[in-house]
């Protein structure tokens, strides 16, 4: 929805971006760590060594120029020592400091499997832990979150078998954050909590304010006083610290959380204090975030112009770092900003770029990622098969004057085992041949079986991305209720996206209108999510933010919307490229009711004297909203006066057309409204899962043919 449902939506990317802000600030080093570092004149090429691994770790916060500096000296010199621990070490090091510059992430991935490669042959547990940890962190800034989990999880294994108490603050921390984007809060609450603890044990005050941090990005989404409250404390401990990154970070995440909280006018002010803390710093990493906020907050202020460039300073930085989920957010962003511009080519540019990013996201990385482990085990095996070839070589020569003995003994058992073999061999040589034909055969088949069932998995990662982008659209249940304690809303979806979807709205002043619509768009699965998504933004413009709340309007406007889109993208409409509704407008002060529809009919259940329920059946227009012929006709709208205890049902043609029973026939809209006579007296959310049970039960082992959408609301 323009302003309720992408606001649901872009509410859970601000959980993303203030994870991501707390998540960058990796060193606890403090600023009087360098000047004592400094100080230490090394008596040795190793301690020489440490100390620029040392020095460049240490300016990671403050300034990634220097970290880089230090980090290009450490490397040659650790090189030419011939010490894997320091090499290794080395290695690592640079990929911090080119990570925290930016820019050269294929270089930070070749430098980190060297580090791990030379660790590996080491018995430094806590030196290769931290290793995994930066290459889990790489996968995590490319938004390839379940590699990253994997990588973390094996750091944090190598680091409590070394018993490294500061670096397992970060590895559960980083636990935390990850387990939290992929939605599985309790483990993301027992990591975060655990590091706390240990930063707490070591008085670590730094550390201690990024916990606080993080704890807070984990409670934005459901309990925001208590989000805000432990992004305070964070703040007051850096700012203790006199700690600019930490200040600066706090305050994007508070800005943030008085958004959230309806404190506009504070959230910019707080955030714009933020951004100038990072352009003087120079924080180009860590300032894309507050770039993005900025841009959504003007965005929902109506400050489109400025909100695009925003939006596109965000764009840029996450492009320049690799940072895919960020550009994601971006281009949906602007895409939107530019459509509530009325500048619908570039809407429509920007559009493309977000599907197209979308389609892509989840292949390239796990692809490279394979092959890279497939080249390491062939190597592997390779260098295992020549060690077994020279223990077999020593093995002979040991053996040699041995076998002389029995040379020519052997060479006469030899002789006859070979005519024995010959005659075996003539006989089943044909045999032979066709079995290994018929091997080749079904390795190929199994080889192109393997492909195809990758390729699936890869579009139905694909698809299941756009069902969490689709749902995140739709109408919450917790709004709903604001409508009617007395609903349901059944949702069955032919394919995982459904091109049927549902849509309310209600306005918020003393005499509430609420406006809902059940559709059915051309099309099931994606082609028909990516019609309702389209569907569900030009009635949020239509109703919320023109504040048009006649039904026939409502429905004319939308017609010329999706013509005009349409004709902008592909330079025709079809007939066929559109949708059918059934809309409702319903005064709850007056119980004033108004429908329109477009090919769906609305029923109203209504009770007699005696308690008995009939239909009312209000008629749609024969036509499609989209193109239908040249000369397109206007929406007309019933009106009514609802009683209490009136329940209406709005549908697509989903239920009554499906196939099944015992000869394969339609379930018919006949059937569908005896059903509901049947339970009408019933409260709604049993009636859901009767209705649901009828359709499975009817279906049986038939194909669902089409997608499923039926709403009712009690009066």
């Amino acid at each position: 929805m323009r302003i309720k449902i992408i606001s649901i939506l872009n509410g859970l990317l601000f959980k993303i971006i203030l994870i991501i802000i707390s998540s960058q600030n990796i060193s606890f080093s403090q600023s009087r760590e360098i000047d004592s570092l400094n100080s230490i004149k090394p008596k040795s090429s190793i301690e020489k060594i440490n100390l620029l691994i040392a020095l460049s770790k240490a300016y990671v916060k403050y300034n990634a120029d220097s970290c880089v500096k230090f980090a290009e000296r450490a490397l040659p010199a650790a090189k030419k020592i011939n010490n894997h621990l320091i090499y290794g070490r080395a290695l690592a090091t640079m990929a911090r400091a080119l990570t925290f510059k930016g820019g050269q992430q294929k270089r930070v991935f070749s430098l980190l499997r060297q580090a791990i490669d030379e660790l590996e042959k080491t018995k430094d547990k806590s030196a290769l832990g931290k290793a995994y940890n930066l290459l889990a962190m790489q996968y995590d800034y490319a938004g390839k979150y379940n590699v990253a989990l994997n990588y973390y999880l094996k750091s944090l294994k190598y680091l409590e078998e070394a018993n490294d108490r500061n670096e397992l603050i970060n590895a559960n921390g980083n636990l935390a954050i990850i387990y939290d984007i992929l939605g599985d809060t309790s483990r993301a609450l027992k990591y975060q909590l655990k590091s706390l603890s240990i930063s707490i044990e070591l008085g670590d005050k730094e550390s201690i304010a990024l916990n606080y941090s993080n704890l807070g990005s984990h409670f934005d989404e459901f309990d925001t006083d208590k989000a805000l409250n432990f992004h305070l404390m964070a703040f007051k401990i850096r700012n203790e610290l006199k700690d600019s990154i930490g200040i600066a970070n706090s305050l994007n995440n508070i800005s943030a959380l008085y958004y959230l909280k309806g404190k506009r006018e504070k959230a910019i002010e707080t955030l714009r204090e933020a951004i100038n803390i990072k352009e003087h710093l120079r924080s180009e990493q860590r300032i894309g975030s507050a770039y993005y906020n900025m841009g959504y907050m003007l965005e929902k202020d109506k400050k489109y112009n400025e909100s695009i460039g925003y939006y596109k300073k965000s764009l840029y930085l996450a492009e320049q770092f690799s940072d895919v989920y960020k550009k994601i957010n971006c281009l949906l962003g602007i895409m939107v900003a530019y459509d509530s511009l009325h500048e619908y080519k570039s809407s429509l540019q920007f559009a493309n770029l977000y599907i197209n990013l979308i389609d892509s996201v989840y292949s390239a990385e796990e692809n490279k990622q394979a092959l890279e482990m497939k080249e390491k085990y062939e190597t592997e095996k390779k260098e295992g098969e020549l060690k077994l070839e020279k223990a077999k070589y020593q093995q002979k020569d040991a053996q040699s004057k041995l076998k002389n003995l029995y040379l020519y003994g052997a060479v006469v058992v030899l002789v006859i085992v070979l005519i024995l073999l010959w005659n075996v061999n003539r006989h089943y040589s044909q045999k032979k041949i066709a079995n290994k034909q018929l091997e080749l055969k079904n390795a190929e088949i199994i080889s192109q079986k393997n492909i195809i069932e990758e390729k699936h998995k890869e579009i139905s990662d694909s698809i299941n991305y756009a069902q969490r982008i689709q749902t995140a659209l739709l109408t919450s249940d917790e709004y709903w209720k604001e409508i009617s304690d007395d609903y349901f809303v059944l949702l069955k979806p032919k394919d995982i996206v459904s091109g049927d979807f549902f849509w309310a709205f209600q306005t918020d002043d003393e005499n509430p209108i609420a406006v809902w619509c059940a559709a059915d768009c051309t099309g099931h699965g994606v082609p028909g999510a990516f019609m309702s998504m389209l569907g569900i933004g030009f009635l949020n413009e239509i109703v919320v933010e023109n504040k048009i709340i006649k039904a026939d309007e409502i429905l004319n406007h939308l017609r010329d919307k999706i013509i005009k889109s349409l004709e902008y993208k592909v330079g025709h409409v079809q007939q066929r490229d559109g949708m059918d509704i059934a809309l409702c407008v319903w005064n709850k002060s007056t119980n004033h009711f108004q429908y329109a529809g477009a090919n769906n009919p609305l029923w109203i259940a209504r009770k007699d004297e005696i308690g008995n329920y009939s239909i009312i059946e209000l008629s749609p227009n024969k036509m499609p909203v989209g193109r239908f012929t040249e000369s397109q006709q206007p929406f007309k709208s019933h009106t009514l006066q609802l009683q209490k205890g009136d329940v209406i049902y709005a549908f697509s043609d989903g239920f009554p057309d499906q196939f099944g029973g015992e000869k394969g026939k339609k379930f018919k809209y006949s059937t569908f409204q005896k059903i509901i006579l049947s339970h009408a007296s019933k409260p709604l959310v049993d009636q859901k899962k009767i209705y649901s049970n009828a359709f499975e039960e009817w279906k049986g082992s038939y194909e669902q043919t089409d997608d499923v959408c039926v709403i009712g609301i009690k009066i």
